[in-house]
């Protein structure tokens, strides 16, 4: 019984950032000016840790692991789903239709919306799309089934499933959320599909075309560009300027998990940040929570899981381990377009969804050990 589960306490390259990060959270929980407010905003990142945890050492094998990538696809479709239900869409980008049917089950769901009220905010709801629409992508364009119906049915399964997220991702107009899946889209196509890469451009433009007959081009213009102070460039570089002053104030231990908001209203009281709840830059708010050393932590892990899915990526290609080398690309580009997006927003931290990243995490481990493990112990490709 004892030899049952010594998996979980197997080792991996990341133990030693994320003891950091667990340490951190607890001193931020002790410094915390309003301890219930951080209990209630930590928990989805001490779930995440858990998640990681179990993901990152569990023995997983082709065929199991293969079930978790068509498990990551079907979790980012219903989160579409429940996400076009619950966020905020401007009346005006949807069909009359689609309009209706959203008041409608509005009305059935409200009680539901009111226990997660962060969750279904349009940016949030984007950020954790954008970390799973890699994994539909790369699920459709890599298929080595011998058999037509075998290699055709999956890839087209997998398409119609990832445009369900994309088409979620779109209706947010979270501007953040549509540059960080661009990246994820030019970083998978170069792994998976190089010879695609030339096209992807076109089919962007084709999109913008789209976008600005649909909705018009003023308005569409005014998405993308707002000249509004709440929601330009100059109200981030407020956000910014006060997260930095946090972090220099306190820049060992954070201001307290969740506490941005009324630390900045009490401390800076004249900022002009209407009301920012985060500082709407991924590692200014990992260093405005947990610190510097928080931040330090957090940076690495990141570093670390980039390196090892390199490295499982190479070894994969090598070995013409085509479908184990696309999980490993979908992982790069899950994260990758998570930085970009984090430049100018923090949609993946400190809400209920972020739990997401752990799980990108522990599966970007999972796939880089069971890559390298098998690597060298097979020939050929192996259909996953």
């Amino acid at each position: 019984m004892k030899t049952q589960h010594r998996w979980l306490i197997r080792r991996t390259s990341c133990d030693v950032p994320v003891i950091l990060l667990a340490v951190m959270i607890a001193v931020s929980l002790l410094v915390s000016p309003l301890p219930k407010r951080s209990l209630r905003a930590v928990w989805p990142l001490l779930l995440g840790i858990v998640l990681y945890w179990v993901i990152a050492r569990w023995p997983w094998t082709e065929r199991t692991l293969a079930w978790a990538w068509w498990g990551i696809i079907v979790a980012g479709v219903v989160l579409a789903l429940v996400g076009f239900v619950g966020m905020e869409v401007k009346s005006g980008v949807l069909f009359p239709w689609m309009q209706r049917l959203r008041l409608d089950l509005q009305s059935r769901m409200g009680g539901f919306r009111q226990r997660l009220p962060d969750t279904f905010h349009p940016n949030v709801v984007a950020g954790t799309l954008a970390l799973l629409v890699p994994f539909g992508a790369a699920r459709a364009l890599v298929s080595q089934h011998p058999k037509a119906w075998e290699r055709w049915v999956p890839s087209l399964l997998a398409s119609m499933l990832t445009l369900a997220m994309v088409a979620c991702v779109i209706l947010s107009q979270a501007r953040g959320a549509y540059l960080g899946l661009a990246m994820s889209a030019l970083v998978l196509t170069a792994l998976t599909a190089p010879r695609l890469l030339l096209g992807l451009i076109p089919l962007l433009v084709a999109l913008l075309v789209a976008g600005g007959s649909l909705m018009g081009w003023p308005n569409l213009l005014k998405e993308l560009v707002s000249v509004d102070p709440a929601r330009g460039l100059g109200w981030r570089e407020e956000v910014w300027s006060a997260a930095i002053y946090l972090v220099k104030d306190f820049p060992f231990t954070g201001v307290g998990f969740g506490c941005f908001e009324p630390v900045v209203a009490s401390w800076y009281p004249l900022a002009p940040l209407g009301g920012a709840t985060h500082a709407h830059n991924l590692a200014l708010q990992v260093a405005v929570d947990l610190g510097i050393p928080g931040l330090v932590a957090f940076l690495t892990l990141l570093g670390l899981t980039f390196h090892r899915l390199i490295m499982a990526y190479v070894a994969c290609r090598r070995a013409a381990q085509w479908p184990r080398a696309a999980l490993s690309a979908a992982c790069l580009a899950s994260l990758a377009g998570m930085c970009v997006h984090g430049v100018i927003d923090a949609a993946t931290w400190g809400n209920k969804g972020a739990f997401v990243f752990w799980v990108v995490v522990g599966v970007s481990l999972a796939t880089s050990r069971l890559s390298c493990r098998l690597s060298n112990a097979t020939q050929g490709p192996q259909h996953l």
